[in-house]
C-alpha cells in the first residue's frame, strides 16, 4: 500500500526536482490537465508534472467547454471510478514513481484525498504494505469537492478555488477535512469558476508555487 517514506536527497548530492503525480477532473483526459496546468508549471518550471488518466472511461461525454475546446478527436476522456482507483493508483505510482507530492483537480482532488487518507489510516493501524509503496508528502488541490465519509485528513495541503464556482461550498468542506487534520495548510482563492486561475501568466501562480515549495522545505 502507500508507505509513509518519502523520497529524499542524500547528503552532499544536488537537490533532486519536485515530481507531481496529477489527476484530472471528471470526464477529463491527461492532454486537459496539462493544459490546466500550465500555469503552475510556468510558476515553477523546475517541477515534473507526471499525468495520468483517469481508472475508467468516461460513461458519457465531457462538459461542452471541454468538448468544444478539445473535441472528440482528442479523447477518449476519463473519469474515477472510486471502487478501481486504489489498485490502480498503486500500479500508477509502483511504474512512474515515487512522487513528492500530488495535484489533483475536481473529482481528481477528491480522489487524491480519499487515497491520502486510507493511506493514512493504514499506516496508523499497521496494514500498511511497503512493497506497494505510494505516498506523497502534500496534497494541491484545485477545485475540489468532499467526500461524505472523510473527516479528516492528516496531511498538509494547498487549495484553490473560483469564488464563482458552484461548487466553492463543497472545497470549503474538503478543505475543512485538512483543517481538522491539523497540518499545514495554505489556501487561495481566484475570480473565476470552476477551473485553474487564469490566465497561464496569473500573478496567483506565485503566491500559489511558494506554497508548494515551502511543504517540501
Amino acid at each position: 500500500m502507500l508507505s509513509a517514506n518519502a523520497p529524499s536527497t542524500p547528503a552532499g548530492t544536488e537537490k533532486k526536482k519536485l515530481r507531481f503525480l496529477c489527476l484530472h477532473g471528471h470526464r477529463a483526459n491527461a492532454t486537459v490537465m496539462k493544459f490546466q496546468l500550465m500555469g503552475l508549471q510556468m510558476a515553477m518550471p523546475d517541477a515534473e508534472m507526471v499525468i495520468v488518466n483517469g481508472s475508467a472511461v468516461a460513461t458519457e461525454d465531457p462538459t461542452e467547454d471541454i468538448l468544444s475546446f478539445f473535441g472528440r478527436e482528442n479523447g477518449p476522456y476519463y473519469e474515477w471510478d472510486y471502487e478501481t482507483s486504489w489498485d490502480y493508483m498503486k500500479a500508477v505510482v509502483q511504474e512512474k514513481g515515487p512522487f513528492d507530492g500530488v495535484i489533483g483537480f475536481s473529482q481528481g482532488a477528491a480522489i487524491a484525498s480519499a487515497l491520502t487518507a486510507r493511506v493514512l489510516e493504514e499506516c496508523r493501524t499497521g496494514e500498511a504494505d511497503a512493497a506497494h509503496s505510494l505516498m506523497w508528502r502534500g496534497v494541491v488541490l484545485v477545485g475540489g469537492v468532499e467526500i461524505p465519509e472523510l473527516e479528516s485528513v492528516q496531511m498538509q495541503s494547498v487549495h484553490v478555488h473560483g469564488e464563482q464556482d458552484p461548487y466553492a461550498p463543497r472545497s470549503r468542506l474538503l478543505l475543512q477535512c485538512y483543517e481538522r487534520g491539523g497540518e499545514k495548510l495554505s489556501f487561495f482563492t481566484h475570480k473565476g469558476g470552476h477551473a485553474f486561475p487564469g490566465p497561464p501568466k496569473a500573478p496567483i501562480y506565485a503566491g500559489i508555487a511558494r506554497a508548494i515549495r515551502e511543504m517540501f522545505e
